[in-house]
């Protein structure tokens, strides 16, 4: 081997460089001097935990059918683990830097090799390893867990280089959790990042017990108010206590934070809170009005004497929304796009995402009499906010402007430094997609339902109106709706590629890629 490339950081750029997994593995086996390199590369960014344990003996692990529409098989566990075992796994473990476990299939788009099964959880969360087995890992993501997932954190998982731990959706409750993590300050005091979704525990209409069992608990301010290097949290309701110490934390600026009618802080008219200076803040509600109660609640704490009571005092870059479940009996949005236009200052914020998600994964579509529709009213309130560059508004089952759709349109020159648009269930015919290519010259990703009518095609065919359409060559991302064929999304192509020629296209899972990006 030459020289040079007995460099130890020259040698690991080169690998950093080459990005393929194949070549990998081919160099690791060329001498001993590529091995290790060449292994963390390979092992560096894990992606799917049950393909990690392929390293193991074969007689450890059994895989059977799960699901047989899915295809989906099931890691089980045919003997008790030896200390073997565990340095094997080491061997493996120790190189992973990025580590996600999958669960939950409808929440990621990245198959997993295999599921795995409760009793391999448990294995692992006896850990008998004299150390830790990750060591270098500094991301982790649980997508799916239930308590057999959740125990393997502590004894397993942890190490003190992690950084950013992302549990979602988490499908225990909160104390479930903390019960298992008590020494998570001690085990990883680095920690930067920590976003427990509880949302997908909350009922339809959240019942007492849903929220009883979100409720903050000691061992959840224990660990939180332990942890001085968080930058980014999100792990459900807090108390008034936690959100005091959170104020405290100099490096804090993105809070996720559910919010119930019940909160204390949030139902007591007399109660006075600490507000972190924050940069981002999501709202997690199962109504309007609550959250909008929680924006004001929160703004009035920040505001200090001397500013006027109806002042915008939340210096927010980003603002979120998100809806567990919106009925007829949550109100209207506008009651919270108006407090969002009185409490936060615009020249400071520039995204805003509003959300709903159906309750519990359902896919049952409510009666349209119960849904309270998305109008115009409901969205006025955002003009006031000029220095816009993401605007995502998006629905599940909710009629969006169902009668008064143009009117959206007469808003986009609020927002000329718009790059995102997201607005569903919204359909749009050419006409207004040229509208909007036009108003809004700095866009670069749009999702929205283009509706293409054969006349319409054969109209903007024509020679002299072909060549005065709009082309914005910044739009990379386009999303279309389902209700095309692949047939009539190909007809559609010259169309298509003079709007936006750099585009790419995605449609039902695929993408379709313009032949000149």
């Amino acid at each position: 081997m030459h020289r040079v490339l007995q460099i130890p950081e020259l040698r690991e750029y080169i690998f950093h460089l080459i990005n393929k997994r194949s070549a990998y593995a081919s160099l690791a086996a060329v001498c001993r001097a590529f091995q290790d390199p060449a292994l963390d590369a390979l092992y560096g960014d894990v992606d799917d935990f049950c393909n990690l344990l392929k390293c193991m003996p074969g007689n450890l692990f059994s895989y059977q059918i799960y699901k047989p529409t899915l295809n989906m098989p099931m890691l089980f566990l045919k003997r008790n683990m030896t200390s073997g075992d565990w340095h094997t796994l080491s061997k493996y473990t120790s190189r992973v830097r990025s580590l996600q476990i999958t669960w939950d299939l409808s929440e990621t788009d990245t198959k997993p090799y295999a599921l795995l099964e409760d009793t391999v959880c448990y294995a692992l969360a006896r850990c008998a390893f004299p150390g830790t087995m990750f060591p270098k890992l500094h991301t982790l993501r649980l997508i799916g867990p239930e308590r057999a997932g959740v125990s393997m954190l502590q004894p397993f998982l942890l190490g003190e280089r992690l950084r950013h731990l992302y549990i979602s959706p988490c499908k225990v409750f909160v104390d479930d959790v903390y019960k298992h993590i008590p020494y998570l300050p001690y085990l990883s005091p680095l920690l930067e990042t920590l976003v427990i979704d509880f949302s997908s525990n909350v009922e339809t209409t959240p019942g007492q017990l849903s929220i009883e069992l979100l409720k903050p608990t000691a061992d959840m301010a224990s660990v939180l108010c332990q942890m001085n290097n968080l930058q980014r949290i999100g792990s459900g309701p807090m108390s008034e206590w936690i959100l005091a110490h959170l104020a405290s934390l100099p490096k804090l600026s993105t809070l996720t934070l559910m919010v119930f009618k019940e909160c204390g802080w949030l139902s007591s008219p007399s109660s006075v809170i600490s507000v972190p200076k924050l940069t981002s803040l999501t709202l997690q509600a199962a109504e309007y009005e609550t959250a909008t109660l929680a924006l004001r609640k929160l703004a009035d704490s920040a505001r200090r004497p001397d500013q006027l009571s109806d002042s915008p005092v939340l210096e927010l870059r980003t603002v979120g929304l998100e809806v567990l479940w919106v009925l007829a009996t949550g109100g209207s949005l506008s009651v919270f796009t108006s407090a969002l236009a009185s409490c936060t200052s615009p020249t400071h914020l520039q995204e805003i995402i509003i959300s709903n998600r159906s309750p519990n994964g359902a896919m049952t579509i409510p009666p349209l009499q119960l849904l309270t529709p998305i109008t115009y009213d409901d969205l006025r309130p955002l003009a006031a906010f000029s220095k816009l560059t993401r605007l995502s508004l998006s629905f599940v089952f909710i009629p969006f402007l169902p009668r008064d759709a143009s009117k959206f349109f007469d808003l986009l020159p609020s927002w000329p430094l718009l790059e995102i648009l997201e607005a569903r269930p919204l359909h749009l015919d050419i006409a207004t997609l040229v509208h909007i290519l036009r108003a809004l010259t700095k866009l670069s990703i749009l999702s929205v339902d283009v509706i293409v009518s054969d006349t319409e095609l054969e109209d903007l065919s024509q020679e002299e109106t072909f060549k005065a359409l709009p082309s914005n060559d910044r739009i990379r991302s386009m999303t279309f709706g389902e209700r095309y064929e692949w047939s009539s999304l190909r007809r559609y192509e010259p169309l298509f590629q003079r709007l936006m020629p750099r585009a790419r296209w995605f449609w039902s899972n695929i993408a379709v890629v313009s032949r000149t990006a």
